[in-house]
């Protein structure tokens, strides 16, 4: 591959990726919407003024690590790569990208698994596990399923607080089981596939 298609490839790579991440950064704004009406209209889950204040303020900033970087390059060539050459060099970046985005991110379960405490009451408890919600839901639009289904699929392998864990799924079964799935907010050919992205 030459000089000037490697550069145009890579550009229109950057570009499927940046509309990717746009598309489920409106897909959390809207699951996080959806569910602050589903928890009121249940009574599932209380969420009070302040609480939906500062789950709305986390929302705004949901992924915006993945232009740092520490993440963009690895991210984009690992998911969004110009051959399968590029894709297999950058695994070593990609490892090193993701813990980067573990790190600035706690609403991945993973970034949470090792605490030793869940304090429902305390917002620096609660809004990552409802930001961690949203992400699922978000990231139904793309797959076509529910939270709850996803986490039956993975949840021998999710570690969490047994408090923390409780409340999860006492909001996922309620919440959103039975659902009508909704479209995502924009339909672009992105390439990400399900086996492909890290969905925790």
């Amino acid at each position: 591959m030459n000089k000037l298609v490697k550069k145009i490839k890579t550009k229109i790579k950057e570009h499927n990726y940046d509309k990717y991440i746009e598309r489920h950064r409106e897909n959390v704004e809207k699951a996080a919407w959806y569910m602050i009406e589903e928890c009121k209209e249940l009574n599932t889950f209380f969420m009070d003024e302040e609480l939906c204040y500062q789950f709305l303020q986390a929302i705004s900033k949901h992924d915006l690590s993945k232009y740092s970087l520490e993440e963009y390059d690895a991210y984009r060539k690992f998911y969004h790569p110009i051959d399968d050459e590029e894709r297999n060099s950058a695994q070593e970046d990609y490892m090193a990208a993701w813990a980067h985005h573990l790190a600035h991110n706690n609403h991945h379960w993973q970034a949470r698994s090792d605490k030793k405490d869940f304090d429902p009451n305390k917002l620096e408890d609660i809004v990552p596990l409802l930001e961690n919600i949203a992400d699922w839901l978000a990231m139904g639009y793309e797959f076509n399923d529910r939270p709850y289904q996803y986490y039956e699929k993975n949840k021998d392998k999710i570690i969490l607080h047994p408090k923390e864990k409780t409340l999860l799924e006492k909001i996922i079964y309620e919440v959103f089981e039975g659902m009508e799935v909704p479209k995502s907010v924009t339909a672009v050919e992105t390439g990400v596939t399900e086996d492909s992205i890290k969905r925790g």
